[in-house]
C-alpha cells in the first residue's frame, strides 16, 4: 500500500548544490516556467480540471478498433478486475473516448496507477489514457 507522510517543512525549497546523475543529467529540473505549464497560461484552462479518486474513470487516446473485451483483457494481464459499467461517447474521430466505472475507489485508483498510458501491441490501437472522473456513477 502506498504510505503519504505530512513533510515538516512548509514549502519545497530548491537546492542549492547542483547535483548530477550517474549519467551527468541534472539530478532536479525547474519546470515552474517552462511554457508547458498547464497552469501557467490562461489558453490552457480547460486542462486545469483536477478531480479526486472515484470509482468512475474517463478513458481516451484509444482507437475506435479496440473492442471492449481487448480493453477486459488489458486489465486482466494486471491482475485487475474489468469495469462493471462502460459507456462510449459518440464521437466521430480517430480515437475513442468514455467512462470505465469499477466496484470500488481503490480498484478504479489500482487500474489507474497500472494502465495509464497502455500501449496496444502493434502500436496501431493507440495508447489508453485514464483521468479521475468527476462521476461518481455511470447514468
Amino acid at each position: 500500500p502506498l504510505e503519504v507522510v505530512a513533510s515538516k517543512h512548509p514549502f519545497i525549497a530548491s537546492s542549492r548544490v547542483e547535483e548530477q546523475l550517474a549519467d551527468g543529467t541534472a539530478a532536479t529540473v525547474e519546470y515552474g516556467s517552462t511554457p508547458l505549464n498547464r497552469f501557467l497560461r490562461p489558453s490552457t484552462k480547460a486542462f486545469n480540471r483536477l478531480h479526486g479518486p472515484s470509482p468512475v474513470l474517463h478513458f481516451f487516446g484509444m482507437r475506435p478498433s479496440v473492442s471492449r473485451a481487448a480493453l477486459d483483457a488489458v486489465f486482466q494481464a494486471y491482475g485487475l478486475e474489468p469495469p462493471v459499467t462502460m459507456k462510449v461517447f459518440d464521437k466521430a474521430g480517430e480515437t475513442k473516448s468514455g467512462l470505465l466505472q469499477w466496484t470500488s475507489v481503490d480498484m478504479a485508483t489500482a487500474v489507474l496507477t497500472l494502465c495509464n498510458h497502455y500501449q496496444f501491441p502493434g502500436g496501431d490501437d493507440g495508447m489508453l489514457k485514464l483521468a479521475f472522473s468527476a462521476s461518481t456513477r455511470i447514468q
